[in-house]
């Protein structure tokens, strides 16, 4: 009698160790699950411009020299950072070689500029906006050339937000037509008349609105510089999706 009460005592203590152990273990792979499951924390950006060491200033080919100055962000989020180097190295190659001609004596009123530099302008909840501006001089031109280009990156997917992402290709007709008429007063003194807006891939955001930037010349004068046309938030509502509407 005693054997038995023994051996059932073993079984029922073996029995709650290993129901135990099991639940410890489904415990581990909920906790190792939830945590993979977590989702990533947007970063608030940090950034700060700095300029970008070169093998030489000056880069000389066989009839021109060119000055370059050129700067990038150093942000908090690795993958920004490497996204601005590989884009100015692929931009300006010429100033990441050592030139083997030397700068002539009598140089530097002959010599172009080619300034380069990357700022951070403002972040809303997951989309961070970059400005890339650029200008060229070429020696003895009436005046240089300039462009602003802004850069939107989208922090959870880890990529650039295009113009083509902010709506479906079939409500491109509409979103033209709403920013025709968000600033309808201008585009008319300019001559642009309805229906003859052309879309641009270059936008960023503002207080008011989605502001999409045209190139030097395409709507105005080299004297009123980029064009921006604003399309207001509230005209935006529908037609800009809300993945890419700032909260």
């Amino acid at each position: 009698m005693n054997k038995k009460i023994i051996l059932l005592s073993s079984l029922c203590t073996a029995m709650f160790f290993t129901g135990c152990q099991k639940k410890s273990v489904e415990s581990e792979q909920t906790a190792s699950v939830a945590s993979e499951q977590k989702p990533e924390q947007t970063p608030v950006i940090q950034s700060k411009t700095i300029p970008v060491k070169l093998p030489q200033q000056v880069y000389c080919e066989a009839d021109e020299c060119t000055e370059y100055e050129v700067s990038t962000v150093e942000t908090n989020v690795p993958w920004i950072n490497d996204y601005f180097e590989k884009r100015i190295r692929k931009d300006i190659p010429l100033a990441f070689k050592r030139s083997t001609r030397e700068q002539p004596a009598s140089s530097p009123e002959s010599t172009n500029s080619n300034t380069y530099v990357v700022d951070y302008l403002s972040q809303n909840n997951n989309l961070a906006t970059f400005i890339l501006a650029s200008s060229t001089y070429s020696a003895g031109a009436a005046h240089g050339m300039y462009h602003r280009e802004y850069v939107v990156f989208n922090l959870t997917t880890h990529k650039r937000v295009m113009v083509s992402d902010l709506y479906k290709p079939e409500d491109q007709p509409k979103v033209l037509e709403a920013l025709y008429l968000a600033n309808q007063n201008w585009l008319q003194e300019h001559g642009i008349e309805q229906g003859k807006l052309e879309p641009t891939d270059n936008f960023f955001y503002s207080s008011k609105g989605v502001v999409f930037v045209y190139p030097l010349y395409e709507l105005g004068s080299y004297a009123e510089g980029m064009t921006e046309l604003t399309l207001p938030y509230n005209m935006a509502q529908g037609l800009i999706k809300s993945d890419y509407l700032p909260h």
